[in-house]
């Protein structure tokens, strides 16, 4: 008979470290009077943006080890590798909306409230979607890419209530997006009745469906609050200067929601003796063990107030614990026991486990049964082309296990296989998806039963490849330039309809822009431009829908301006800067640091106006930095340069950095040649707040004036990309091809019967008629397909 072993202190809840008085006005209430004080206390904070999320996880959501923490993987994310293009999990992280944005119709400011948005896999955030969040027993998980696993899955909801299709997060973070959603049913309870979800009651309380009430619950009991969360608690009230009271009190919800709705609550907690863990009600698992054989659970005790000692019974063939007594103060610290199960026969076992001190009470079902051989769990894990499954090595004398996986009663390619039996978990993969296998171990003397496991759907997806980031700048009036965005799809049949919300519009051929539009199997490409009749900031999502597929985790920006570009003219008072200097000065667009610089008044040696500056000579730093961001980014950047001597050249190296100028990135090397005044341009296409240097990093002294910097419009020079030099679109049933910069290039027009249409040489823009139908128009080592319609 196993024993049951105990220890203290590793069952410890951590604790808050709450401002006094924070909560006082939300003392002595319950139910939906507690949420609305509640939602009076913590409504007015400050609002974080989107972009600043980014900078907040570098200490929000980090691991010790300074990696960015994923909920939805197993990768640490350097805090670099943002979304952008993915394809596969582990490709990048982007910002999660756990509450989906689109159930308040991307409303600030819950749009950019921390508390409910997280780090997390852009590729599984993708298969999330906008669906709620529940339980799947049979869910489908995404394959693991280069040793990243994804954590949660997709499928039919299996909680009692609901029938729709849920995502499963791992166990691990239940706990932390129920929180999660009862802050925003405090933060938001004057708003929350508006918004539409199956999880939502379109009331202010209790604001959720009873499914929901009794899912948030569940997961909010069994997975109490983490250090993590605590930790993530206090640099969220730091920078948006609110608190999640869940985190702070957890008892809050059952308040709210739960046991105690109609008993009032107070910050110093009740006198009443409680029991919160195991949770009265719930089902404690030993899956299968073998006769002879025992498994053990541990099992978390945690009380409160507790002043008498709390007794432990056990009940059911197999099921035992020897430990009968627990004193109180170990279970208000909290304490560990192992529950074992050794089974009497082949069969299934039931039995209960009951923890009581005075009036408190928790008593949870044991389950388990008993197999005549080795124990194989059910499959977990499960994904379109693998899953895994566990063992229990119980044959001793044999060091090595074989394990069969079959279809329709045949082995599959490369089973039977020979495994060492210690390993306790196995996970098959390159199987066919929506196909049921089987599996089963065995050695030189036992066998397990035989299970059987359907491998998930695939799963849908549609991503966008496009260069730099979406985000535009323009005048208001004026359409910004165009970004061009190839299409990838992954098990997707049919048209697809993209949208996006004002001012910004999608076309294909880039003559008709809209709001919607659809693309046809064959195409692959769109427009994306903004359009804005007024100054001001905006933000947008591409939604993509494909029959039930749906994704809008694609964010666009862009900015109208009626203000000039950046343009440094020098045309300020510096006579501290009359001689080479080192030091800073007040420019006319910006602040600026000098390195022996000279502030240049001089008759005749400006490009334009008076005045201009000139670098020292090679032999001594001499440098340029900006003081101050710009905003919105650079795009391009030119800048008129002389040499100073007719025969001393000088070179001058522009760089930028985005971080306030911890690291600096070269952009291009300018040879300044010429005795008189030459304009110079690169692209340095980068968003958000930058700073450039102009370093004279070899040569002579040089002259240089009339700075002007191009807010970033998310598009890349087209100077800078070959493919980017043409493009090619069908409109108007007739298929279009353009060159760009003056440029003539030799093109040839495909069928996909393969019969020519075009071949010769394009200058400008040339229209040919063509029937219906996808073509392939190619161009040096470049090819595009066109649908003409």
């Amino acid at each position: 008979m196993a024993v049951c072993a105990l220890w203290c202190g590793s069952a410890t809840t951590a604790e808050a470290a709450v401002p006094s008085g924070y909560y006082s006005s939300c003392e002595n209430k319950s139910g939906a009077a507690l949420l609305t004080a509640l939602n009076q206390k913590i409504s007015s904070h400050t609002t974080i943006s989107y972009k600043g999320l980014l900078d907040l996880y570098k200490t929000s959501d980090v691991k010790a080890n300074g990696k960015i923490w994923d909920m939805y993987s197993t990768k640490e994310w350097n805090t670099g590798e943002t979304c952008g293009n993915y394809s596969y999990v582990g490709d990048c992280y982007n910002r999660e909306h756990s509450m989906p944005k689109s159930w308040f119709n991307d409303a600030s400011p819950m749009y950019s409230d921390a508390f409910h948005l997280y780090p997390t896999d852009g590729k599984v955030n993708g298969q999330r979607g906008n669906n709620p969040y529940g339980e799947c027993a049979s869910g489908t998980t995404l394959p693991s890419h280069g040793g990243v696993q994804a954590l949660g899955k997709l499928g039919k909801s299996t909680f009692a209530g609901y029938s729709g299709t849920v995502f499963e997060p791992d166990d691990e973070y239940k706990g932390d997006f129920a929180r999660s959603y009862f802050y925003m049913a405090a933060c938001y309870n004057d708003r929350i009745s508006s918004w539409s979800s199956d999880m939502l009651a379109g009331n202010s309380y209790p604001a959720f469906t009873t499914w929901a009430v009794n899912l948030l619950l569940k997961w909010h009991r069994q997975d109490p609050v983490s250090e993590k969360e605590i930790a993530r608690n206090e640099v969220v009230y730091n920078n948006q200067h609110n608190r999640n009271p869940f985190i702070d009190y957890p008892d809050l919800a059952e308040h709210i929601w739960g046991d105690k709705k109609t008993v009032a609550w107070s910050t110093s907690g009740s006198a009443e003796a409680t029991l919160s863990q195991p949770v009265n009600g719930t089902v404690i698992d030993f899956g299968y063990a073998a006769i002879g054989h025992p498994v053990s659970r541990y099992i978390t005790v945690k009380g409160a107030n507790l002043s008498s000692p709390a007794s432990v019974s056990v009940n059911g063939a197999g099921f035992s614990c020897a430990v009968s007594s627990l004193s109180a103060s170990d279970v208000n610290s909290g304490v560990s026991l192992t529950v074992s199960f050794s089974p009497v026969s082949v069969s299934k076992a039931t039995g209960t486990l009951t923890i009581k001190s005075g009036t408190a009470t928790a008593t949870v079902t044991l389950s388990g049964e008993g197999v005549d051989g080795i124990p194989v769990s059910e499959p977990t894990q499960i994904t379109s082309e693998s899953f895994t499954f566990t063992w229990v090595n119980i044959d001793e004398a044999s060091a090595k296990y074989i394990i069969d996986v079959t279809e329709n009663g045949g082995s599959v390619l490369g089973y039977p296989t020979t495994v060492n039996a210690s390993l306790e978990r196995y996970t098959v993969a390159d199987l066919l998806p929506e196909t049921t296998y089987s599996y089963r171990i065995s050695s030189s003397t036992m066998d397990s039963r035989t299970m059987t496991v359907t491998t998930g759907a695939l799963v849908p997806w549609i991503g966008f490849l496009y260069d730099g980031d979406l985000y535009f700048s323009t005048e208001p009036g004026v359409p910004s330039d165009a970004a061009e965005l190839m299409i990838e799809t992954e098990n997707i049949d049919g048209d697809i309809t993209l949208t996006v919300s004002e001012p910004f519009e999608l076309s294909t051929d880039k003559a008709a822009w809209t709001s919607t539009i659809t693309l046809l199997p064959d195409e692959d490409r769109f427009y994306l431009r903004m359009n804005a009749a007024e100054s001001g900031e905006y933000h947008s999502v591409i939604k993509a829908v494909a029959g039930n597929y749906s994704n809008d985790d694609t964010e666009i920006n862009g900015i109208a301006a009626s203000t000039p570009e950046f343009v440094e003219t020098f045309e300020c008072d510096n006579d501290q800067a009359k001689s080479y200097y080192t030091g800073n000065i007040a420019g006319v667009a910006s602040p600026w640091t000098l390195e022996k610089i000279y502030f240049n008044a001089n008759a005749g040696e400006a490009h334009s106006g008076e005045k201009s500056i000139r670098f020292n000579k090679s032999g001594s730093d001499s440098y340029l930095v900006m003081a101050a961001d710009k905003m919105h980014g650079a795009g391009e950047v030119s800048f008129y340069a002389k040499a100073w001597s007719n025969t001393e050249p000088g070179e001058i190296t522009l760089s930028y950095t985005t971080d306030g100028g911890l690291y600096w990135t070269e952009v291009k090397k300018f040879n300044i040649t010429s005795p008189s005044y030459q304009e110079y341009r690169a692209a340095v296409n980068v968003s958000g707040n930058v700073r450039l240097k102009f370093d004279r990093t070899s040569g002579g002294r040089v002259c240089l004036d009339d700075i002007s910097i191009a807010n970033y419009t998310g598009t890349v020079s087209i100077a800078d990309l070959d493919y980017h030099r043409w493009d090619a679109f069908g409109r108007n049933h007739e298929l279009v091809i353009e060159t760009y910069s003056g440029l003539t290039l030799d093109a040839a027009v495909v069928g996909t019967d393969g019969v020519v249409y075009y071949n010769g040489s394009v200058n400008g823009e040339l229209s040919i008629a063509l029937p219906a139908g996808l073509y392939i128009v190619v161009i040096d080592d470049y090819a595009r397909r066109v649908v003409v319609r």
